[in-house]
Order: structure tokens, then sequence, then C-alpha cells
């Protein structure tokens, strides 16, 4: 399904997080597959422009139809998800990519039209979820077609369709539609999919599903002017802006886009300014030439110890950028200094990661699945996000000419790689001390002793006092081992599982549960990190066991 507006803004909302085996890069499966799935999207949204995102469905696996699929999802939880989004994203149209008939090839892509027909109808209801409304105001629509194709043997497209040109080439780009899109599409490695860029212009057929039908094209009755909504002024300024721009003196257009941004900052409807002035702020600062980064030399932090960061903050403008002020977490410094034409300036601070700041993992994993089929989100307004935001954003203070600008910049992990050049990714929170058994499976023989190795990996720079290793089994402790004081260095621990410990549970075959206390706190999580050469690095935790 895909929301689009006259202006650049496209959707793509994904209904299932992928978490089946990832046959073409590896042996990844389950929840580290979903992330990978993840990032390859938001790789791909990297160079098509569109947004992600997602709802709270799983990829379960093959469905034949949407009454098999729905015994899997809830409809009316994922229904839920997708008005959010409509409401959040406010779409003019959206598009399915399935039908929700047999015709689709899987009951889940059948599934994904039925939901989309119902949230089309039901977002702009505000008896509809209401609950929503706190955060969000209805939104309605105009029309909902369907993407029909000719797929192997299976040809929905008809002469009576609306017929829509696309592939067309975009000479700023320096290619077609369709070369963008085999690009793009190429990004989603773990499914194999490498598609042919293909140039030159197509036909796509639609036909309509629900909403005002289209008679010429997708946006036929879809006004989006400044004049249609009383700010003619507007849209006389923007053409002025466009008509005078210097591709190769973008800043000379600075005083145009800063008297620009005093109007639009005093229209009424909130959620639309809102999306403008950060949309427009964006260009300014595009024009200015501005770049910053705050980094530091460490790829993971541990709660309540200090680290040293660098700001990297440059502009390319005539007209001074002044930085007034930065803000990091419950620390400010105001600095207001003026950030000369091309003259890179690092700044450097000490920061505390908070002593109950969150590990870093997926949202969306950090509290156990609903069921096979769902996923549980601890907070209803990250729905249909790819990720949550930093913890540990670095706000700078503004000011060009007269307008003030607050740029929100991701406290990041930057190195230079031998091979790639400069590779920034975030920064992880990981938890101080991780476990992790030595092996993956442990063989004994009837009537002897288990012994078991786990290697505990210190990540903090503080030191531990005395702790102790336990080995569990569905809440029993089968065995234990006393460790002395841990300062900055891993170890490995061996841990007895006496033979009547073992004869006593009965089964040939045992998942065993590992923790470490020390200081009063439980550690019982390891960091699984995923690392693919077209992806940033990413991470899950899962609690370390042992078949």
């Amino acid at each position: 399904m895909a929301g689009q507006r006259s202006e650049p803004g496209n959707g793509l909302p994904v209904f299932n997080q992928r978490r089946r085996r990832a046959e073409f890069i590896g042996h990844r499966a389950g929840a580290a597959l979903g992330l990978i799935r993840t990032h390859e999207l938001l790789e791909a949204r990297k160079l098509d422009g569109a947004q992600q995102f997602f709802t709270r469905a799983i990829d379960f696996g093959f469905s034949k139809n949407t009454t098999d699929t729905f015994k899997q999802w809830d409809e009316n939880s994922i229904t839920a998800d997708v008005v959010w989004v409509i409401r959040k994203f406010r779409p003019d149209v959206i598009i399915c990519r399935f039908p929700p008939t047999a015709a689709a090839g899987h009951g889940q892509h059948a599934a994904s039209a039925v939901v989309a027909e119902k949230a089309f109808k039901l977002a702009g209801d505000k008896n509809a979820f209401p609950d929503q409304l706190k955060y969000a105001n209805v939104w309605q629509p105009k029309r909902l077609l369907w993407n029909t194709f000719l797929f192997g043997s299976v040809n929905t497209t008809a002469e009576n369709q609306l017929k829509v040109t696309v592939g067309q080439y975009d000479a700023q780009l320096g290619m077609g539609y369709g070369e963008l899109a085999g690009l793009s599409r190429s990004l989603h490695k773990s499914q194999g999919a490498g598609t042919q860029s293909v140039a030159g212009i197509k036909t796509e057929y639609f036909t309509h599903v629900a909403g005002e039908p289209a008679k010429a094209s997708l946006l036929d009755g879809v006004v989006k002017t400044w004049t249609s909504k009383g700010n003619s002024d507007i849209d006389q300024a923007l053409d002025k802006i466009i008509s005078a721009f210097n591709f190769n003196n973008p800043d000379r257009s600075l005083p145009a886009l800063l008297a620009l941004r005093k109007k639009v900052m005093v229209i009424q409807d909130p959620e639309l300014k809102k999306d403008k002035i950060k949309s427009l702020d964006q260009i300014i600062l595009s024009c200015a030439g501005f770049m910053g980064e705050a980094v530091t030399n460490q790829p993971e932090a541990v709660a309540g110890d200090p680290y040293n960061f660098k700001l990297n903050l440059i502009s390319r403008a005539e007209n001074p950028v002044v930085l007034e002020n930065v803000k990091w977490l419950n620390q400010s410094e105001n600095l207001n200094r003026k950030l000369s034409k091309d003259s890179l300036i690092t700044i450097g601070h000490e920061i505390k990661i908070p002593a109950d700041a969150a590990l870093t993992e997926p949202y969306w994993l950090a509290k156990p699945a609903v069921n096979a089929a769902t996923f549980s989100v601890p907070n209803d307004t990250l729905i249909g996000l790819p990720e949550a935001e930093s913890p540990l954003d670095v706000l700078l203070d503004l000011k060009i000419g007269t307008e003030k600008f607050q740029v929100k910049l991701p406290l990041s992990f930057k190195k230079l790689d031998p091979v790639r050049g400069d590779v920034v990714e975030a920064l992880r929170i990981v938890p101080a001390l991780e476990l992790k058994f030595t092996q993956p499976l442990y063989l004994v023989k009837e009537n002897e002793d288990l012994k078991v190795s786990l290697n505990i990996k210190v990540n903090s720079n503080k030191a531990f006092g005395n702790g102790k290793l336990n080995l569990m089994y569905n809440g029993e402790r089968l065995g234990a081992a006393e460790v002395s004081s841990l300062s900055g260095k891993d170890i490995t621990v061996d841990c007895v599982i006496p033979k009547a410990k073992l004869a006593s549970i009965n089964s040939n075959r045992l998942q065993l549960d590992a923790d470490y206390v020390t200081d009063g706190v439980t550690y019982n999580k390891k960091q699984v990190l995923i690392q693919y050469p077209h992806l940033p690095s990413c991470s899950i935790l899962r609690r370390q066991r042992w078949l």
C-alpha cells in the first residue's frame, strides 16, 4: 500500500516484518531476519526518497487466503496500525499492490488489501480508534486504488482501467524512474531480489477500490496549492525562489527562503505547518551547505559510564550561520559562535550515559511478542516507525539571519575503515556484562556430571564486586559458580551440573538459562551483532540460553 501526495512525499507501509530464513545472505532467521529486512527497506528508501512504515504484523509463513491469515493476525489491531499511519502521514491517494482475492497469490498479500480498504474508510471517522486522536487528527484520503499487474500467467490488467505512464527520465537524477526502481529493489539482498534497471516509459494500470474515482490521473481533484488554503503570497514567493534559484550558488536564495519561512510560521493548520517547516528547514540548511555530526570513537556504550564525543560543524554560505547553543542530555553550553564559510570547527565534550538508559534493541523486540504473528509495541505512538528515535541526541540551536533553527544530531560512532572509508553508525547501548556459552551444544553421557563454560564479557569501565553465575532450568538452579571481582577483562567461568540433578529432570534434551548476579544486579543477555556490507551494523539482545 502506498500513499502519495502531489508534493514529494511517498509512503510505503509494510504489513509484516519477515522472519523466515535468509537463504541468500546467510543463515539468519526469526527476529534477526526481521531486522535485516527492516534495514534493507530503509536502505532502499534512501535511494528512492519514500518514507517507510510498519505494522505490528509478523510474517508467520505462507497462508492460502485471508481467512487463514486473520486466524493469525488480529484484523482489528492491524487495521488500527494502518489507520494510525494514514492519520499521521495524511496521504491523498492510497495504492494497493495486491487485491483481496486469490489473485494476490498469498493470504498475507490479500489480507493487506482487506486491511487497506477498511483503514481507508475508518481513518476519517472520529469514532474509529478514538484513543489515536490524542496524538493525531482524523484524515480522509481522496481515493484508494489497486495497481493491477501482469505476472506470469496471471493478468489482472484491462483496457478500461486507469492508465498511467511511468518510468520517465529525470534530468537531475540522470536516469529514469524505472532505472531508479531497479537499483532500489536490488537492495533487498536477503530475498535475492536483484532487479533489472529498465530505461524508458511503460504503462501501469489501476482500478478503483474506494473513494472518489479517478478519471484522468491518480491525483484527479487533489488540489495542493497554498492559494487554495488562502495563502497566495506563499505560492508567489515560491515561484520567485524557484525561477531565481542558482544551482551553483544555492546560498543566494537564503534571504528569500528565510522570508518564506516567516510566512509559513504563521499559518493556522498546526500539522501542515509542522510538516512544511521541517521540509523548509532542510532546504535552508542544504542551501547553506551546513553539515553537522556528533561522533565518538566508541561503537558501544554502557549506562552510567562517561564518554567523550566531538561536534564537527561546517557552513558553506556567505550568510553567517551562528551556533548559539549546544544541548545534550541534562547539559548545555552557550557558544554564540559564527561558522566561518567553508571552515570546519570541532568542539569536544564529555557525555555520561544516564544510568537508566535503555539498551539498544529494536522497539518491536523490547517485549516478548504477543504471539507468533504479532509484535508487542511498548508505546503505541511508535507504531509505524522503522526505529525509535535515539535517546542520545545532541541538539543545536542555530540562527541564520533572524530565524532560529533547532537541529538534532544523533550521537554516533565514526571510524575510518581501510576499505569503506568513513563509516558512521548508531552508538549502541549495551549491557555492562554479557554472557555467552562457549559452545552452542553440549553432550553428556548418562551418569556423568556436565561441565558447562560461559564467557563473561566486560563492557563497562567500572569494577564489579564478587558475583555468582547460575545455571537454571524451568526456574530451578542446577549449578552455580562463585566469581571474584571483575575489572575490565573478560573471563571464562566453568560451572558443573551434578549428574544427580540431570537425572532428576528425566529428559534427554534441556534448555538452560544462565544469569550472573553481582552488586545486586542480574545480567542475563548477550548482544547479537548483525553486519553485512549493504547494511549498517545492527543488533538484538538475547537471553543467554543453551540447548
